[in-house]
């Protein structure tokens, strides 16, 4: 840039599976994270933000902003602009007649370790959900208690505003991957809206 090349700087952070379609990496954390809470019936209580934008949305921004003049020398956020926490997450699935129930991590984590969860998504990761460092935290409950930095991204959404390009909705966006996690068989749950959501696919 200091030479006069024209630089733009696009910066996404936790990208998830296409809106419209819901697939998505199913290796991915968050992925597991998700359909294993619902497998379980059963999120920590852990004030862990769910800032996640869905891949197409990051493509659409990054393909519209990379072509106006006006965004060479800037810094795009590719954020959710209207992130969640898990709590947020317990409360949206419950209008939705998923009755999750909160309990602290280690209570969750042993709920998880039951032989009868080995069909979870996390059952694999508990290894890495267990492990503490020498503070005797495991690592999501360092990422919970550690101070993140708040991630501004009005500049993007300021420039994609007459483009017709908007991050969906969580609500949107969690029905669309739920459906999917139901189609594809990743989610075995007796939950009245995903025998619902099964019959409707």
């Amino acid at each position: 840039g200091q030479r006069g090349l024209p630089i733009t700087i696009y910066r996404p952070g936790l990208i998830s599976g296409d809106s419209q379609t819901g697939i998505s990496n199913t290796d991915d954390f968050f992925i597991r994270m998700i359909q294993g809470c619902l497998q379980l019936g059963f999120v920590p209580d852990l004030p862990l933000p769910l800032n996640f934008s869905p891949v197409d949305y990051v493509a659409k921004a990054i393909a519209y902003l990379s072509r106006q003049n006006i965004s060479e020398g800037k810094v795009f956020h590719l954020q959710n602009p209207a992130p969640l926490l898990w709590s947020e997450y317990q409360n949206f699935t419950r209008t939705q007649g998923i009755p999750l129930e909160t309990v602290s991590y280690p209570a969750w984590v042993k709920k998880l370790k039951d032989p009868q969860q080995k069909q979870n998504p996390l059952f694999p990761l508990l290894p890495f959900l267990m492990q503490t460092n020498s503070d005797g935290l495991t690592y999501l409950e360092r990422v919970a208690s550690a101070q993140a930095p708040q991630i501004d991204c009005r500049a993007t959404v300021q420039a994609l505003a007459h483009s017709g390009i908007v991050c969906p909705a969580f609500e949107d966006l969690f029905k669309s991957y739920l459906a999917y996690f139901i189609r594809s068989g990743l989610l075995i749950s007796d939950l009245p809206l995903v025998r619902r959501l099964s019959q409707q696919s």
